[in-house]
Order: structure tokens, then C-alpha cells, then sequence
């Protein structure tokens, strides 16, 4: 009979009567594939997630927050399978957060990177510590490996469509959106804005526009006589739009109000800007600014957009408007190429046979 006497000063993992299940480890992974864009897809970034249960308690990693912990299964993706890894020697709570504080500071939220430091990376560290180096299932992150092998060959911009889409998803978990229908909210569509198109007036060489459109955070728009901006974002095809994310990195200089425009034909100036009906207006929290924040749009008015124009009409006290990054989230409209459909379409017999019925 186990005994119920505990030592003192330092809590144990280990409770009476069920002894051997507090000291044992499980990896939980959770499937995200339905949350990936096309290009995702084809490499497998981000196709699953993963935490370490030990107890009652699940620890895991993310650009947002670092090191954190949560109830098992308690977060916003769909739960595949619980592995079990083995018992850890790992005896008291003490020394399971001294291994996880040492963790924090080997997994900065700042160093997150989707490819090359993620939340499997972190478990696979943290089973290596509890479990004299044991490592996770290879599946779990192969697909990582498989798109930061890749990225070393695409395109920049390829390896940041990557980046930004897998960072809007995390962003976006925590904000309710309307349906729509079975499509992807999720997609960043950075990838088909024509940049070398896109339009700001009143913006500050060498801050112009094109900054917002980078992920290094040391570049920024910056709006120059005073603090508003108009921004002009034309899509090489047309979009539809579900949110956008905003980043700013300085509070009295963020965007406070922010007009949006989606109508096509319509070119918004200083002249119309605050006589044209937007087809929304937003007003961007700060605080939650800093750190990226996710603003929904109405679905039903953002649909089949050419250009997305927007005005910030003020900010929040200075006399210049700081813009660090803006992500739209949404998903290209198909669109067919009639020269192409008329070409693979068979002809009329009639009109073969000199009957001329399509004339």
C-alpha cells in the first residue's frame, strides 16, 4: 500500500494511488491542415500542432506568447491523437519549471519562426529533456523540414507568403469571423497585391508603403505633413476580403479610424475621402496593435475587390501615423480565360457544315 505521507518543501508530480500515471509523458497533435493556404498545402507547413501533457497541464509554444501552458486539448484546432512518449525521472513541479524556464529562454516568442522554430520544435526540446533525449515522431514536423529544405530554393517572396499566411492563422484563432462558406478565412493575399502599382499619398521617403508589405519589423510607412494617410492596394486578380492585420509598434502614432473602400472605378483622394460612403470603417485598438491585431470585415461587401483603398483619417495624439505591417486575409476569386475555354470547347457541326448558326 503506497503511503500517504508527502515530503515537505518540494511539490511532487507523483500523487498517492496513482503513481505511475503522473510521471508519464504524452505528445498531443492536433491536425491544422484545414487552416493551410494552397501553398502550405503542397509543402505541409503548418499541417499539425503540438503540445506536451504531462498531468493536467499541456505546454507548447507560439509566435504570441512564447512558452505557455493550457488544459490539454483546450485550444482552437481540431484534436488528431495523444502519443505516448514514456515516464519522465522528473520528480516535483519544481524541477519540471526550472526545465520549462530554461526552455523560455532557448524559445523567445521574437524567434518564432514558422519553418525553422515552431511549437514541434519546442516539444521535441522539452520530451528530450524529460526523456534522457528521446525525440518526437518524425511526421509530427517533417513538414517543416520539408518547406524550410524548400524555402532555401523558392523565391523571397514565396518563403513570406509562407510566413504571413501561417502568421495570421495564429492571430486570427482567438477572433470570431462570420462564415464563408467552406473557404479558407485564413490566406494571406500579400502574394497578389501588384506592388508595382500600389499608391500612398502623404507618405515620408524612404518610409513609403511598400514597408507594410515586408515582415522585418524595421521597416514602417510613415505619413509626412501630417497623420493621414490614403493607401491604394490593387490585386493582381480580384480578391475576397474576410480581415486584415495590422501592426503598429509605437501608440500615439497607430492608426485610430480607418476608412475602407472597395468599390471599383472609384479613386479615393483627400479631396472625396470623407465624402464618399466607405464600404466600412474600422477603428484599430493600440495596445493590441503592437503585437499584430486581426480586424474582421463584412464578407458580403468585400467580394470580387479589385483595389482595397484605405484613408486613415487620424491616429492617436501625434502628428505623423506609423504603419509597421498589414496583412490581408482573404482568398482569390477563380476567374476563367475565355480565349482558352473557346479554344477547348468542340466546334458547332452546324457552323462546320456551313449552317452558320453561331454567326
Amino acid at each position: 500500500m503506497l503511503s500517504s505521507t508527502k515530503q515537505q518543501g518540494s511539490a511532487s508530480l507523483r500523487e498517492e494511488n496513482n503513481e505511475d500515471e503522473h510521471l508519464k509523458v504524452y505528445l498531443n497533435v492536433y491536425d491544422l491542415q484545414k487552416s493551410t493556404n494552397v501553398i502550405q498545402h503542397s509543402l505541409g507547413l503548418g499541417s499539425y500542432h503540438s503540445g506536451v501533457q504531462i498531468r493536467n497541464t499541456e505546454y507548447t509554444f507560439s509566435a504570441d506568447s512564447g512558452v505557455f501552458s493550457h488544459k490539454p486539448r483546450d485550444i482552437p484546432a481540431t484534436f488528431l491523437e495523444s502519443i505516448y512518449m514514456g515516464k519522465t525521472d522528473v520528480e516535483s513541479l519544481t524541477e519540471l519549471n526550472e526545465i520549462i524556464n530554461e526552455l523560455k529562454k532557448e524559445f523567445k516568442p521574437s524567434e518564432y519562426h514558422p519553418l525553422r522554430k515552431n511549437c514541434n520544435h519546442f516539444s521535441n526540446a522539452l520530451c528530450q529533456r524529460l526523456l534522457d533525449g528521446k525525440t518526437i515522431p518524425g511526421w509530427v514536423n517533417r513538414s517543416a523540414g520539408i518547406g524550410s529544405f524548400f524555402s532555401r530554393f523558392l523565391p523571397k517572396s514565396t518563403e513570406k507568403n509562407l510566413i504571413e499566411s501561417t502568421e495570421a492563422k495564429q492571430i486570427m484563432d482567438s477572433v470570431k469571423m462570420e462564415k464563408y462558406e467552406n473557404e479558407n478565412i485564413y490566406t494571406s493575399l500579400n502574394n497578389v497585391v501588384n506592388m508595382s502599382a500600389i499608391e500612398c499619398l502623404n507618405q515620408k521617403k524612404p518610409n513609403i508603403v511598400q514597408n507594410i508589405f515586408d515582415p522585418n519589423d524595421k521597416k514602417y510607412l510613415e505619413s509626412d505633413t501630417d497623420e493621414q494617410l490614403i493607401i491604394r492596394i490593387p490585386f493582381k486578380t480580384p480578391v475576397n476580403i474576410t480581415a486584415i492585420i495590422l501592426k503598429a509598434d509605437n501608440k500615439l502614432k497607430c492608426p485610430r479610424e480607418i476608412l475602407l473602400f472597395s468599390k471599383t472605378g472609384l479613386i479615393v483622394d483627400f479631396d472625396n475621402a470623407e465624402s464618399v460612403d466607405p464600404t466600412q470603417i474600422i477603428e484599430i485598438d493600440p495596445d493590441a496593435a503592437l503585437k499584430g491585431v486581426a480586424i474582421p470585415l463584412k464578407i458580403v461587401k468585400f467580394k470580387n475587390v479589385n483595389m482595397l483603398q484605405l484613408f486613415v483619417s487620424n491616429n492617436y495624439g501625434d502628428t505623423s501615423t506609423i504603419i509597421n505591417h498589414l496583412n490581408i486575409i482573404g482568398k482569390p476569386v477563380a476567374t476563367v480565360d475565355l480565349n482558352k475555354l473557346q479554344q477547348n470547347t468542340p466546334g458547332c457541326t452546324s457552323c462546320s457544315s456551313g449552317g452558320g448558326c453561331c454567326n
